[in-house]
């Protein structure tokens, strides 16, 4: 008679705007190699793409949605202007995200999902795991100044990178005995891009808070039992281009990243005394 406890796995997807993309390819690798996912906690892109996974458990329905628009309709189905708060409402993309899951809420996962945001008047971390999935990944994804705020449950949320960019301590939280993490504020997300020799605002304000996240990050990664690194090097995390044109290649990193990591996952539960 087999006693052997499984553990139960959590999955820590950090936010990085279009690095996101390499979040699927650790989804590939790991459900290819048979490595189920019992808890998913995610900010920012993290968020939305974990969210995804959590409803479809399939990584190539996930990949189908993250690359199946051209510019010009991705544009139409998430940009509505916005003259105070932020460049967009986020209006159109919450009814993008309400079609994509059909309707559903939490309630309607296969995975059991938390969407990480920031409270604006407290800056304290805001797990959501309930009610309206759609308003919770667009809150976790509501970077300042681009994105409008969210009022949800009473409260104003913004981005969750900005209190907890890396959420692994609530995806222990949730349950998990092994919580593997993928953190996209790494060392190559900071390095000086190949090329870039720009002082502009933008790039001076895009630089600022990349280096807050990255330093908080840090601290995120001390819950983490395996920390997954894809090179993201060159790639802006808030540059538009990226999301439609550079998927396929951020997705591969991710990929190479998770490969290389398989053997200390599968080292982490062989110690726990599970066998998945």
């Amino acid at each position: 008679m087999d006693t052997k406890q499984l553990p139960k796995i959590g999955l820590a997807l950090g936010g990085g705007g279009a690095r996101g993309y390499a979040h699927i390819g650790v989804l590939k690798v790991l459900e290819q190699n048979n490595i189920p996912i019992d808890f998913i906690a995610g900010t920012s892109a993290g968020a939305l793409v974990g969210a995804l996974y959590a409803f479809f458990k399939k990584y190539e329905d996930v990949e189908q949605v993250a690359l199946g628009n051209d510019l010009f309709k991705f544009l139409n189905l998430v940009i509505d202007p916005s003259f105070s708060g932020g460049l967009i409402k986020g209006d159109k993309l919450n009814n993008f995200l309400v079609q994509v899951f059909e309707g559903s809420g939490f309630d309607g996962l296969q995975i059991p999902f938390s969407a990480v945001a920031s409270e604006v008047d407290t800056a304290r971390t805001a797990v959501l795991n309930g009610g309206d999935l759609a308003s919770a990944v667009q809150a976790s994804a509501a970077f300042p100044l681009v994105f409008k705020s969210v009022l949800l449950e009473g409260k104003l949320l913004w981005d969750g990178g900005m209190s907890d960019p890396v959420p692994a301590d609530v995806a222990k939280q949730m349950g998990a005995d092994i919580v593997i993490v993928v953190n996209l504020y790494n060392e190559t997300a900071f390095k000086a891009r190949e090329g870039e020799k720009k002082e502009g605002v933008y790039e001076t304000a895009a630089r600022a808070i990349e280096a807050l996240q990255h330093n908080l990050s840090k601290e995120c990664l001390k819950c983490a039992d395996i920390v997954i690194e894809p090179s993201v090097a060159g790639i802006d995390m808030l540059g538009l281009d990226k999301f439609l044109k550079g998927g396929e290649e951020i997705i591969l990193e991710g990929e190479k990243a998770a490969i290389e990591a398989l053997p200390r996952i599968k080292e982490a539960i062989d110690k726990f005394g599970g066998d998945r």
